[in-house]
C-alpha cells in the first residue's frame, strides 16, 4: 500500500513538473526561431556570405511574409517612397522592415549589402510585435540586425 502511494505521489510530481516546464521550452523554442546568435552564424557556412544568404539558409521564415515566401524583388517597379512608408500595392506580400542598430534601413535588399563578420545578431519580430514597438507600417513584421560595436537601440 506504501508503495503503491509513493508510486502514485512520485508519478503526479514527475508529471507536474513536466506541465510546469513545458510553456518554457515552448518559449525558449519560439525565441530561438526568430533569432539568429553570431555564434550560430559563425558556426554555419554562411560566416563569409552575405546577410541575406545566411538568413536564407538559417531562418527562411524571416523572408516570408504571412500568407507565404515571396521574393525580394516581387515588384521591381517600387519606388524607395513606397518601401519607407509602407505602402503597397494591390495584391502584394507584405515585406518586413529592416532596422540595423536601431534605425530604419529600408527593404531586405539592404540584406545583401552586409557581411555575416560583422554580425552580433538578427531578431525577427512578427507584424504584431513590430507594430506595438515601431508603429503600423509593418504587416510583414520587422528584421532587426545588431552589428558588432553599433548602437544598442531598436531593440536589437
Amino acid at each position: 500500500m506504501k508503495r503503491t502511494l509513493l508510486a502514485s505521489l512520485v508519478a503526479v510530481m514527475v508529471a507536474t513538473t513536466a506541465l510546469a516546464m513545458a510553456p518554457a521550452d515552448a518559449e525558449a523554442q519560439r525565441r530561438d526561431r526568430d533569432l539568429i546568435t553570431r555564434d550560430e552564424l559563425v558556426q554555419s557556412s554562411q560566416k563569409s556570405t552575405d546577410l541575406y544568404q545566411a538568413v536564407r539558409s538559417l531562418r527562411s521564415h524571416f523572408l516570408q511574409g504571412p500568407r507565404g515566401p515571396r521574393s525580394i524583388n516581387a515588384d521591381p517597379a517600387r519606388t524607395g517612397a513606397e518601401v519607407q512608408t509602407g505602402t503597397m500595392r494591390a495584391g502584394e506580400t507584405p515585406k518586413a522592415v529592416l532596422y540595423v542598430n536601431g534605425a530604419r534601413s529600408g527593404d531586405l535588399e539592404m540584406l545583401r549589402s552586409i557581411q555575416t563578420i560583422n554580425v552580433e545578431e538578427v531578431r525577427y519580430l512578427n507584424p504584431n510585435a513590430a507594430a506595438m514597438q515601431f508603429g503600423p507600417g509593418h504587416d510583414g513584421g520587422a528584421i532587426l540586425v545588431k552589428l558588432l560595436g553599433g548602437p544598442t537601440g531598436g531593440g536589437a
